[in-house]
């Protein structure tokens, strides 16, 4: 590591003196050339004593009229330009834009999330960055995991706490309801304490949730759910289990109604707290251009979509 470091500072040196080169070479003025540069005389007097060294030449030589160049000077001014001109176009941030964002950008979003936004915002996502690639890919265990070992560039779920190795947005904040089919005998009608208590019950896990809201407003009510079925998915499982009753996050039941599932959303016998819903990612992402871009507009279109009259509509 000493050597690798010893040649990063002899590099960066040595360009430093080939700046000060261009710029006498151009001015031909010593008083000029530090006026520019911002240094004083001396420092730059200095700089031309090691340039004369490096290349065993004097380089400049002072006249009645200003600098002129020796032979060995007019030699270097073109490949010297050259070199700090390529030196300028690699050290210098490439502009993002998201019509050249030819790259897949890795996302673990909760079932149901992207249904949750219209048309309209998926496609200017899309839309703005042709050649963008998303891959999305449902949790299975800790995104967060995921998305801190690089594994996935944003999570996209339900969440109460996150680590502080990682950056959080809060997108919405959501509450329960309940779901039945829409041949349940509770369909259409309100759902009273014993109903909910002496019905079986589809449990959907929310591995993003570290102390769940449902849970502890059973346990404020003295509820013990007759759990016939639990799993991770709600979409695909569900509708399947016509004599249960789900309780799940009520965007995911508008979710469930927009993909022309046959189900009935009733409100809880019971108060619950709110569910925040996070956009989450980590530092190995946080200062890159593209996934900032894909972060605002997942954030601009789930603020539209939530905020859309239809949306708010179908979620009543």
């Amino acid at each position: 590591m000493p050597a690798l470091n010893d040649a990063s500072q002899l590099l960066r040196t040595r360009l430093n003196l080939l700046i000060v080169f261009d710029v006498v070479a151009e001015l031909r003025s010593v008083t000029s050339a530090a006026e520019s540069l911002s240094l004083s005389q001396p420092a730059l007097s200095h700089s031309l004593r090691r340039l004369r060294e490096l290349f065993d030449d004097r380089l400049f030589i002072r006249g009645a009229d200003g600098l002129t160049l020796t032979p060995k000077a007019k030699s270097l001014v073109r490949p010297v330009r050259d070199l700090l001109n390529s030196a300028q176009l690699l050290l210098q941030p490439e502009a993002f834009s998201p019509d050249n964002l030819d790259k897949e950008v890795r996302i673990v979003v909760a079932e149901g999330t992207l249904n949750l936004l219209d048309a309209q915002a998926r496609m200017g996502i899309g839309g703005a960055a042709p050649r963008m690639r998303l891959r999305l890919d449902h949790p299975e265990g800790d995104g967060e995991r995921k998305v801190r070992a690089g594994l996935y560039d944003i999570c996209l779920w339900y969440a109460d706490a996150v680590s502080p190795a990682l950056h959080a947005q809060e997108l919405f904040r959501d509450r329960y309801v309940g779901v039945v089919h829409a041949s349940h005998p509770l369909a259409g009608r309100a759902v009273t304490l014993g109903d909910y208590n002496d019905t079986p019950h589809f449990r959907l896990d929310l591995p993003g949730l570290r102390h769940d809201p449902l849970e502890a407003a059973l346990a404020r009510h003295d509820v013990t759910r007759t759990i016939e079925f639990a799993s991770h998915s709600f979409l695909s499982v569900f509708p399947s289990v016509c004599r249960a009753i789900a309780t799940v996050p009520s965007h995911l039941a508008t979710a469930g109604r927009r993909m022309g599932l046959n189900l009935r959303t009733f409100d809880l016998p019971f108060e619950t707290d709110s569910l925040p819903f996070q956009m989450i990612w980590s530092d190995h992402t946080d200062q890159d251009p593209a996934n900032a871009w894909m972060r605002k507009g997942l954030a601009d279109a789930f603020a539209a979509s939530i905020e859309a009259p239809a949306f708010r509509a179908t979620n009543g």
